[in-house]
């Protein structure tokens, strides 16, 4: 992190694909600004970044490759032009390096409080909206299965195996959230001493719709 006496601004390394998924899940609505952006809370060890339009949600997270731990928010449109152009990025393989983003004091929706924690039987018929489910289908699209290239070791391929376990959907109530779980590899995102990262993991929550 760089300071200055007006601000302090962070270079955080995100990985491509990630942020094309995010960008699939993030408002566009400029009058919703507030869901435009993407909220991230950092640990020690781990980042957590949300994407929502209010209808949807998507929290991933992965293996936190250097921020200092709080709670910041990444511009909409540096999201987006990461995602689309890459213009003014600097990129790595499947890398990524946004520049000078100013952390503020986290103003993003707490999308954990839809994030559904027990469940019971539907009992009514419910629908879903075809774009959110169409939207699932393209994050996963984009975190979804990764092969282990031939000659890996057996760590990594034991990794690898671990993040092609099976796609979770879960739904309590019959107009509760559905959450789908799933992990992922980001197998050209690499740690400081060159391990790569596959440890990763991606909520999806979609907002159902009564028929009857």
């Amino acid at each position: 992190m760089n300071e200055d006496s007006d601000h302090t601004t962070l270079a955080l390394q995100v990985p491509y694909k990630v942020a094309r998924a995010l960008e699939v899940v993030r408002s566009k609505d400029p009058t919703r600004y507030n869901l435009c952006d993407v909220g991230l809370t950092a640990s020690d060890h781990l980042l957590w970044l949300y994407a929502t339009d209010g209808h949807r949600a998507l929290k991933l997270e992965i293996p936190n490759p250097g921020l200092d731990p709080g709670r910041y928010i990444l511009p909409g449109d540096d999201i987006k032009r990461l995602a689309k152009t890459g213009a003014g990025i600097l990129r790595h393989s499947d890398r990524v390096l946004v520049p000078n983003v100013e952390p503020e004091e986290a103003k993003y929706p707490d999308v954990e409080q839809v994030i559904p924690t027990r469940y019971r039987t539907a009992a009514q018929v419910i629908g879903f909206d075809p774009e959110y489910l169409r939207s699932l289908a393209d994050v996963f699209k984009e975190l979804g299965r990764e092969s282990v290239p031939k000659g890996s070791d057996s760590g990594l391929k034991r990794l690898s195996a671990q993040a092609n376990r099976p796609v979770s959907w879960c739904q309590g109530d019959a107009l509760s959230p559905v959450k789908v779980t799933w992990d992922f590899a980001l197998s050209d995102f690499e740690s400081p001493d060159g391990q790569p990262r596959l440890n990763c993991h991606a909520t999806f929550i979609i907002m159902p719709m009564r028929l009857d």
